[in-house]
């Protein structure tokens, strides 16, 4: 740690690096693989990354259980994506300037029978570290193009879906795209996929280029979670094909709190600026609404607005919205 504490020069300039260190011991008397010996030392270095940036931890029996839950959710879960028992929910997005749905969220939901439903945050983490993000995504992009294309005669509703950047980094996924969208005859605009700040702070040419070439062909691309990194300002000048950033629900949370609502402002200026319409996420109660319209923010989801529904019920409001 100490070791990393100096900064690296990278042409001219300095750079501050943090290492995140994970340990294993082998046991006096126990005969252990060396491949065993550094898939521990890995796992108790992702659990060093959640707890503190730079820190380290040492594998210990909790982390074994852990081990042995994660294993069994991440079998389970591969049988759910072969066996088709996920199903997708959406989260209405609205238009803050006339009230109206103009697009939602496409978010997965497991089911597991005889256990009952599985929370997002504990089975994407898992289907992220075992490489399950790719199936699960393309199954997920299918459905919601599917899904997306029936809205259409009701108006023209955007369907947005993540990207977890293992798919982004596969070359074919573009490809993947424009096939789910040809399938249903979904126009690409009425895409929009949802990246995080990871995706552009990394130097991997492959994302970018991928990214790239979604926008040439009409895909919207919104990031997401915006102000919860450290590098995405900086960034946003090389992108210019972003369309939209979602302001994080955490600042939302916190509305009217002064420094929240400064940010919140600022953020929305910056989006302007770019030519970016803003999403702010989590909204919760009329107030913040009414305050997220006066501050000339363009779009908002949250509870306020809906809760995830099932396909059907979205259809249904959506048929009631272009009736009215």
């Amino acid at each position: 740690r100490t070791a990393w504490a100096d900064p690296v020069v990278v042409d001219g300039r300095s750079v501050h690096v943090s290492a995140s260190t994970g340990v294993a011991l082998a046991r006096p008397g126990v005969p252990v693989a060396g491949s065993d010996l550094l898939r521990e030392a890995d796992i108790a270095m992702y659990r060093a990354k959640e707890r503190r940036l730079g820190g380290f931890e040492i594998f210990d029996d909790d982390m074994r259980g852990a081990i042995g839950e994660r294993l069994a959710m991440a079998s389970a879960l591969r049988r759910a994506i072969s066996e088709r028992l996920l199903t997708l929910d959406y989260q209405p997005i609205i238009d803050l300037r006339t009230g109206r749905i103009c697009a939602a969220e496409a978010l997965s939901r497991w089911d597991q029978p005889g256990s009952g439903p599985v929370a997002p945050d504990a089975f994407i983490p898992v289907a992220e570290d075992t490489g399950l993000i790719v199936p699960l995504g393309a199954w997920a992009l299918r459905e919601a193009c599917a899904h997306a294309a029936t809205w259409q005669r009701y108006g023209e509703i955007d369907v947005r879906v993540n990207v977890s950047p293992r798919q982004l980094y596969r070359p074919e996924y573009p490809d993947e795209v424009l096939a789910s969208l040809a399938q249903v005859g979904l126009p690409p605009r009425r895409l929009g996929l949802e990246i995080t700040e990871h995706v552009l702070v990394g130097e991997a040419a492959g994302p970018r280029e991928a990214l790239a070439r979604l926008s040439s062909l009409g895909v919207s691309l919104l990031l997401d979670d915006f102000g919860t990194g450290y590098s995405a300002l900086g960034y946003l000048h090389r992108f210019p094909y972003l369309e939209s950033l979602k302001i994080d629900r955490s600042f939302i949370g916190r509305l009217p709190a002064p420094g929240d609502a400064a940010i919140i402002t600022a953020v929305i200026a910056i989006g302007h600026a770019f030519g970016m319409a803003v999403v702010a996420e989590g909204v919760a109660d009329r107030d913040q609404l009414d305050w997220l319209r006066d501050s000339n923010c363009d779009l908002a989801q949250g509870y306020v607005i809906g809760r995830p529904m099932p396909a059907a019920a979205l259809l249904e409001l959506l048929r009631r919205q272009a009736d009215a």
